[in-house]
C-alpha cells in the first residue's frame, strides 16, 4: 500500500471512531454528572433512581455515578453499533435492488 493509502485508511478510521465513541462518551458523562448532582445536592434524585434499576450498582453516592457512566458508556456503545449494523444492511440491500434495475436511478440520484 501507499502511504497516501494508508495515511486515508488511519484518516477513516479514527473518524469513524470519534463520530461512533462521541455520542456513548457523552451519555457516560451525563451519568456521571446527574449521579454526583444528585449525592450532593439532591437535585435529579429520582432520575438517578430510576436509571439505577437499569443501570446495576448506579445510585447517588461517590462510586455509583462511576458505575452508571461506564454502563452507560457500554450501552450506547452497543446501541449505536446495532443501529449502524441495521442502517448498513439496509444500504446493501438498496444497493443490490438499485443494481438489479429494480429502482429509479433518476429519483436515487436527487437525495
Amino acid at each position: 500500500m501507499e502511504i497516501v493509502a494508508v495515511a486515508r485508511l488511519v484518516a477513516a478510521v479514527v473518524c469513524v471512531l470519534v463520530v461512533w465513541a462521541s455520542p456513548s462518551v457523552l451519555l457516560g458523562l451525563w451519568v456521571l454528572i446527574m449521579g454526583w448532582l444528585a449525592w450532593l445536592t439532591g437535585w435529579g434524585a429520582a432520575w438517578v433512581n430510576l436509571l439505577g434499576s437499569v443501570y446495576i450498582g448506579y445510585q447517588a453516592n461517590w462510586w455509583g455515578p462511576i458505575v452508571g457512566a461506564v454502563w452507560a458508556f457500554v450501552d450506547a456503545f452497543i446501541t449505536g453499533a446495532i443501529i449502524a449494523f441495521v442502517y448498513n444492511s439496509c444500504m446493501a440491500c438498496c444497493k443490490k435492488s438499485c443494481d438489479k434495475g429494480g429502482c429509479d436511478k433518476n429519483r436515487m440520484s436527487s437525495m
